[in-house]
């Protein structure tokens, strides 16, 4: 899932996608370009599914 990762001013600080959520502990893993999450929040849910595919190609 495509998800949003905001700070407490609500400004988007990237992107990410949902990994795996552990409910036992209530932890969710996310895959982002954000080098330091401890700016995030809120976590906003869209509606897109993304599925990530790794490929690697010459250009």
């Amino acid at each position: 899932l495509l998800i949003g990762l905001k700070d407490s001013n609500g400004e988007t600080l990237a992107l990410g996608v949902i990994r795996n959520y552990i409910e036992e502990k209530k932890v969710v893993r996310v895959l982002t370009p954000l080098g330091e999450t401890e700016k995030v929040k809120t976590i906003h849910l869209s509606s897109l599914k993304v599925i990530p595919i790794y490929e690697e190609s010459r250009v």
